[in-house]
Formats: C-alpha cells, sequence, structure tokens
C-alpha cells in the first residue's frame, strides 16, 4: 500500500527588496555621521508575512498588481503543470499520466494479489460523515484469479488513513493539520475466503452488511456470512472460524452474470439476473435460507446488467440491459415489465440508480372521492 504522508509547515515566505535611503539636505546632513555597521547584510532577508499582506516588488508596486496570465484552456492551473488528459487524447514522446494531489483530501492506494472486479464499503459503527483524520474503513472486495480455485473474497480493514492533500507541497500544508497524527503509515489487514469463480458482482445487504451475495463466472449465485472474518478484523481472536461461511447457492440461471442487487425496504430481498435476459428474485427464509423463485422475469433481449430495487416501494424492482432497454417491474406480476423504456440509441446501459430524493412524488391533482364527482 502507497500509504507515505508527511506533516507540513504553511507559511509563507517571500523576500522583500532593499528600499531606497531618503535624500537629506546638506542643512540636515551638516555635522552627521552616516555609519552602516553591517552594510548589506540584510538585503536579501527572507521576511514572514500575514494572511493578506502582499509582498511589495522593488519599484514599490504590490506584486498581485503584476499582469496575469490567462488561465489555460484546459483548466489545468499553472500551478499544477501539464495539460488535461481525457479519454481518447494521444501521449506525446516523453508524457506520462499523473494526478493533481490537491484535488482530493486523502488518496491512498492499495494492492491485492489480484485484480478485483467489484467491492463493497461494509457499514461500520465509527460515525456518519467522519471528517477527523485519521480515518478507518472495512472493505469486501472479490477476485479475478488465473485460476478458477485461485478466486477469493477479500475482507479489508484499511486504518490509519492520513490527509494527504498538499502532500507533495510543503507551503499549502495547514498547521492543524498537523495535529492529525498523520505521520503513520497506513495500514491494510486482510481475512480471506475461498470463492469457486471469478466474482462478475458483490453486493452487501444494506441491512446487515456481514451477509454478502456474489455472481460467480461459474454461473451460480451466492450468499456468505462474513461476520467472522470481520470480527476478526475489528478485534483479533473475536472470530469464529467455524461460522459463518457460505449460506446459500442458487445455480438456476442459465448463463453467468452480473446485475445482482438487494432490497433497501424489504430485509433478505434479492435479484439476480444473467447475460441471458432472465431476473431471478430471491427471498430470506427460515434457518439462514432463500427461497428462489425458478420462474424468472422475462423480457430483456439479451444481458441484463443491472438491477435496483426502489428505495421505497417493496415490490418495485429496476433493470437494464444490452438492449438499450430499461424496464421497471411490479414483482407480483411475471407476465412482462410494468414500464419500459427503449433509448433508441443502440448501446448498452450498464448501470442504473433510483433518485432517493424523491421518495414520494405528489400528483397533480390528487383523484376525486366518488361521492364528490359529480360536484356539489
Amino acid at each position: 500500500m502507497d500509504c507515505s504522508s508527511r506533516s507540513m509547515s504553511s507559511k509563507k515566505k517571500g523576500k522583500r527588496a532593499a528600499s531606497a535611503p531618503a535624500e537629506v539636505s546638506a542643512a540636515e546632513a551638516d555635522g552627521l555621521e552616516f555609519e552602516d555597521e553591517f552594510e548589506d547584510e540584510f538585503e536579501d532577508e527572507e521576511m514572514v508575512y500575514d494572511e493578506g499582506e502582499e509582498p511589495e516588488a522593488a519599484d514599490g508596486a504590490a506584486a498581485s498588481d503584476a499582469p496575469m496570465l490567462p488561465p489555460p484552456a484546459d483548466g489545468v492551473g499553472a500551478d499544477v503543470g501539464g495539460r488535461l488528459w481525457r479519454k481518447g487524447d494521444d501521449l506525446a514522446e516523453g508524457e506520462t499520466l499523473d494526478y493533481d494531489n490537491s484535488a482530493y483530501d486523502m488518496l491512498h492506494r492499495l494492492h491485492v494479489e489480484w485484480p478485483c472486479l467489484t467491492f463493497g464499503v461494509v457499514k461500520d459503527n465509527l460515525g456518519e460523515q467522519r471528517t477527523k483524520f485519521p480515518l478507518s474503513a472495512y472493505v469486501v472486495a472479490g477476485t479475478q484469479a488465473e485460476r478458477e480455485g485461485q478466486n477469493q473474497i477479500i475482507c479489508m480493514k484499511l486504518s490509519q488513513l492520513a490527509r494527504t492533500r498538499h502532500d507533495d507541497d510543503p507551503e499549502e500544508r495547514s498547521e492543524d493539520e498537523d495535529s492529525d497524527n498523520d505521520d503513520d503509515d497506513a495500514l491494510l489487514e486482510t481475512q480471506t475466503v475461498a470463492h469457486k469463480g471469478t466474482v462478475n458482482r458483490l453486493q452487501l445487504m444494506p441491512q446487515a452488511s456481514h451477509l454478502c451475495a456474489t455472481w460467480s463466472a461459474n454461473g451460480t449465485v451466492n450468499v456468505w456470512d462474513l461476520s467472522p472474518q470481520l470480527s476478526t478484523l475489528h478485534k483479533p481472536g473475536s472470530g469464529n472460524p467455524s461460522a459463518g461461511g457460505l449460506l446459500h447457492t442458487f445455480a438456476g440461471h442459465v448463463d453467468e452474470g452480473f446485475a445482482l442487487g438487494w432490497s433497501a425496504v424489504t430485509e433478505g430481498a434479492l435479484a439476480s439476473a444473467d447475460c441471458a435476459g432472465k431476473v431471478h428474485l430471491w427471498r430470506a427464509s427460515e434457518g439462514a435460507r432463500w427461497l428462489v423463485d425458478p420462474k424468472p422475469l422475462a423480457g430483456h433481449e439479451g444481458s441484463v446488467e443491472d438491477v435496483a430495487w426502489s428505495p421505497v416501494e417493496a415490490g418495485v424492482l429496476m433493470s437494464c440491459g444490452c438492449d438499450s432497454t430499461l424496464r421497471v417491474w411490479d414483482v407480483r406480476k411475471k407476465e412482462g415489465a410494468a414500464l419500459s423504456v427503449n433509448e433508441g440509441h443502440g448501446q448498452d446501459i450498464n448501470v442504473i440508480s433510483w433518485n432517493r430524493s424523491e421518495a414520494h412524488p405528489n400528483p397533480p391533482h390528487p383523484p376525486l372521492h366518488a361521492e364528490n364527482r359529480e360536484g356539489p
């Protein structure tokens, strides 16, 4: 893990030009003896300026009065250097891609043994909207290993995540950041669970994020209990390796898939969709088991890329796919989607999301009761 950080001062320094000696009349100079004991020793003295104070140029004018160069057309500040790169741009000989560290309050890199196509952030009790550094977080990821038997679900604890903004510019670090105790290196601790096949998609249950659903490249969908691994990361020795593990496997899909989603309204409700266009619905049963409806929701022509349950309606599910359509389902009915929108662009729709800010849109005119329809 690339986790270097350092504490820096933010005092800005500048040079003050040596002022010209004042003119003295002959009368005033008579009998006076001028002596420069230190000669030019302080001409190049470095001065510390208070906030809002501007250094003076040699001619007495404020430095900020100098003409300003127009900002670059691509929006990259002159202090950053380089140019903004966009996907498809060519790199000239000798050019390399780099990031602007000042764009992130915190940026750390972590490296695991195998690439991961998917991950989820575990809900914890450390508080919402945390701003005090260093930070900690728990993450679960699924691997894409070279061989099927090498794949894993990786439970990770990331701790001592210090602020990194302006790490490479000592004069931009504020003094209050020095008190955040961010001199220690970040830590990455892991616990793993063996997984058959590449983890195409991983989703954590909103109501209990130690329960994890995975789509495997071998065509199965699995539900796991990761509480022993997460407990061990939180408090070493507290997890029970014999508990948890694989809870349920569904092998009824006709093809592998990537679409997977838990309901935030109905605990334990899950939807999984495959590359053959079929969506299967799950509901929790007793004994940490799930019942999967063998009759899928059908209508997509091609792979279903994503599914998302309504954040407020228990029986409403949305899906999108490679057929350029978005479909809204009433899960009580299997005959077809309640609403289908064809974008008509001929391209895949890979991701969907509900608008959570308008949970209950109001109709412009509420329906009248039967007894009021004829008026007074």
